[in-house]
């Protein structure tokens, strides 16, 4: 009875997540429960991607997240005639869905969806908070002799204040005046809820970065479209391209030092050889 009770007494938080498929859509579930316990453990989610939702038809929304309501990493296949969706399934923490646009090029593109956990123990900053970060491998080919492979990696997001950031002599550089140059490869977009959302492409990629913003009439705040331009040559067939980017959402005090740590695992991570 004592061994029994002790091990009630160490109850530690059993962490549980999935993407959870539906008929038309997808969504990232997340809960935390106590080992030897149905009771759920106290929350310690920094502002993040649970409860996140991707549409089937919609790849260019990609993952859609609220408060505020964002669209991060989706996928613009710059398809005149829009996508067909070919399959979907998950694995656990992974979403894919082949996507075949109607276009000439005859491309095929995989979209897969990884959700990551950082435990607080190994970003501090975080206050005791567990995030939640959402990494996307894209892949394309052709079945054409060879194709234009251009993609755009897509994130419609609001806030009030831009930081770039440049991956440059293997270090990461931050700086608030807003300005982008071809060494630039990750944002941080803080929010007026003390939030920052963060989104960045592998920086041994080859991209090309744009950003747009807009003022909305209504409520005078800012909506800003980040896009990666990603695969600016041709593809063969029989030949795979593929890229990353990532994307999460964090408490926007001391973000770029719980940012910094964050992109530099991203960087390092093992690229994915199969979906």
């Amino acid at each position: 009875m004592n061994t029994m009770s002790s091990s009630f007494e160490k109850a530690e938080p059993f962490l549980t997540s999935a993407w959870s498929l539906q008929e038309h859509d997808a969504t990232y579930l997340f809960s935390k429960t106590l080992t030897n316990s149905n009771e759920p453990a106290e929350e310690t989610l920094a502002p993040s991607l649970t409860n996140a939702c991707v549409r089937f038809d919609r790849p260019q929304e990609g993952i859609v997240v609220a408060c505020p309501v964002q669209h991060l990493l989706g996928v613009d296949m710059g398809a005149s005639n829009g996508e067909s969706v070919r399959d979907v399934w998950c694995r656990h923490r992974d979403l894919v869905i082949v996507y075949e646009p109607v276009d000439p090029r005859q491309l095929c593109a995989t979209l897969m969806w990884r959700m990551h956990h950082e435990p607080a123990q190994r970003n501090p900053l975080l206050d005791s908070a567990e995030i939640v970060w959402c990494e996307l491998v894209l892949s394309t080919q052709t079945s054409r002799i060879e194709s234009d492979s251009h993609l755009k990696v897509v994130s419609i997001l609001c806030g009030t204040d831009i930081l770039c950031a440049e991956w440059k002599d293997n270090s990461w550089k931050w700086t608030e005046n807003n300005s982008i140059n071809a060494f630039t490869r990750a944002l941080l977009i803080r929010h007026e809820n003390e939030s920052s959302t963060l989104v960045a492409v592998h920086p041994l990629d080859s991209c090309r970065l744009s950003l747009h913003k807009q003022m909305n009439p209504l409520n005078h705040k800012w909506t800003i479209r980040v896009e990666f331009c990603l695969f600016s040559s041709l593809v063969e067939k029989g030949v795979i391209l593929r890229s990353r980017a990532m994307a999460t959402i964090g408490p926007s005090r001391d973000d770029t030092l719980w940012a910094t740590p964050l992109l530099d695992r991203f960087r390092l991570s093992e690229p994915v050889l199969t979906t």
